[in-house]
């Protein structure tokens, strides 16, 4: 019993802590960051789109080929590597190489070729991508430059069961600030990245 109260004392300060160096983060924003940040997800939305019409693929499945190969990749080798696997898919091809690891790899092509979306994609961060791209921005994804940010910290990978956590401070910041969570944690992620 203690430690439960103990282990929710610290929760509750974190959520706290992470929360205010979030909105932090945004305030300090310059105006063309929070711009880029702001519409992100759009951006992405709309260049998944572009591969789905290239390709006849339906966007959903693009959108969950970009969430899968997003792990350790970079945005740009990652929707180059959705449209060669798209391309791939829709032509009856075998599977090409990509950015990526194996694994994610797999798991895009698989999404590419009829596999059922929500049991393929990955952990927390993945589906909190696939759901900000498609449109949901009530998510955050918390990727090594989200946790940064809440923390102060290096850039880590949130564990799986520290995942909610962070994804609360973006919905708490976001509500403070007055707009969306997937806007609140792109703004932050490029101000924060772009100070690494």
């Amino acid at each position: 019993m203690a430690k439960r109260q103990n282990r929710n004392a610290r929760n509750a300060a974190n959520l706290r802590h992470y929360t205010r160096r979030i909105v932090e983060h945004y305030r300090a924003a310059s105006a063309e960051t929070v711009s880029r940040g702001a519409g992100w997800y759009v951006e992405a939305n709309a260049i998944a789109q572009s591969i789905a019409d290239l390709t006849g693929i339906a966007l959903p499945r693009v959108i969950g080929a970009i969430a899968a190969l997003s792990p350790r990749n970079s945005w740009g080798s990652n929707v180059k590597g959705a449209r060669i696997l798209a391309l791939a898919a829709r032509a009856g091809l075998p599977q090409p190489v990509v950015a990526g690891t194996r694994t994610n790899r797999a798991k895009a092509w698989a999404i590419l070729n009829g596999a059922d979306i929500d049991t393929t994609l990955g952990g927390p961060k993945v589906r909190a991508f696939y759901a900000n791209i498609s449109g949901d921005h009530t998510r955050a994804t918390v990727d090594v430059w989200a946790t940064r940010a809440a923390t102060g910290g290096t850039a880590i990978v949130p564990r799986k069961a520290d995942y909610p956590l962070f994804e609360r401070a973006y919905q708490r910041a976001a509500l403070t600030l007055g707009i969306t969570t997937a806007a609140c944690q792109a703004v932050v992620w490029v101000a924060v990245r772009g100070q690494a």
